[in-house]
């Protein structure tokens, strides 16, 4: 919506249409926060959070014109809401298919969130539809849509995203069994580091190698390591210094092509564990 009102915007330049003074703040707050959060060299996502609020009041207000002045003015705003509907059409027909498909173990009432978008959708074009190709007076049904896929995400996503990854909770436990200065690493787990770093509160080091996993075990003070089931089992094998304090069942990688499936296992925290000299 928002590029079809710039879009709606330029366009206006040549039938003499003026913008108001609040309009064009914000899209200066809009263009200022993209521009210079795309030219900086280091990126993090939210970074860019602070341009949904003009976004939001751009849009908000592209509705409101497309619904109450001429057609010949707000084709473009017309047209990307018109598209809105076709794509909430096709991700709901899309996700109910494939959501189930992904292997997440989700819970059957997860098919509410593409019925969401389904019905939401199919409302939306039809109000459009029925009024002629005009744009309803409020944005009744895109609202009740976006609310229902909220409550759906928090209710049903969030308990999902703690069981494919539970770092919330292993990161609870080792900060009620570890030493507040125990070195703790993750092996062969880079994609995890951020958030268990974010839970647990203290750094974490970041270990690829069977050497490097030797050397951080070889410290003198007692050591956590976190790692996939797979890679413990391994290593103890190898005759590596390390035991097992709990493990906790989660999503350790994906298969296939395009739309992948998830691959279950067990993320095990392992301790270092001093070997005894010979002799005794």
């Amino acid at each position: 919506m928002v590029v079809g009102r710039g879009i709606d915007i330029w366009r206006s330049r040549r039938m003499a249409l003026e913008v108001s003074p609040g309009e064009k703040l914000l899209w200066l707050w809009t263009v200022v926060v993209i521009a210079f959060f795309s030219i900086a060299r280091f990126k993090l996502d939210h970074y860019i959070f602070p341009v949904a609020p003009a976004c939001c009041l751009i849009a908000a207000h592209a509705w409101r014109r497309a619904a109450q002045e001429p057609a010949a003015t707000t084709r473009a705003t017309t047209a990307s809401i018109i598209l809105i509907a076709a794509l909430l059409i096709v991700g709901g027909s899309f996700g109910g298919v494939y959501l189930f498909e992904l292997d997440l173990e989700l819970p059957a009432v997860a098919i509410l969130l593409p019925l969401a978008l389904l019905i939401g959708g199919t409302a939306l074009l039809s109000a459009i539809a029925l009024g002629r190709w005009r744009i309803p007076r409020t944005a009744l049904v895109p609202v009740v849509t976006l609310l229902a896929c909220y409550v759906t995400g928090v209710t049903v996503g969030y308990p999902v995203l703690e069981q494919t990854r539970p770092t919330a909770a292993v990161a609870r436990r080792l900060r009620r069994i570890a030493d507040p200065d125990a070195p703790i690493a993750l092996y062969r787990l880079e994609r995890w580091r951020a958030s268990l770093r974010y839970y647990v509160d203290r750094p974490i080091v970041r270990l690829e190698t069977p050497e490097e996993l030797m050397a951080f075990l070889s410290r003198d003070q007692t050591v956590y390591v976190v790692l996939r089931r797979i890679e413990y089992d391994s290593l103890r094998r190898g005759g590596a210094p390390i035991r097992e304090v709990m493990r906790d069942r989660a999503v350790i990688g994906t298969s296939g092509r395009g739309l992948r499936r998830q691959v279950w296992g067990y993320l095990i925290v392992a301790k270092s564990v001093r070997r005894q000299p010979p002799g005794l």
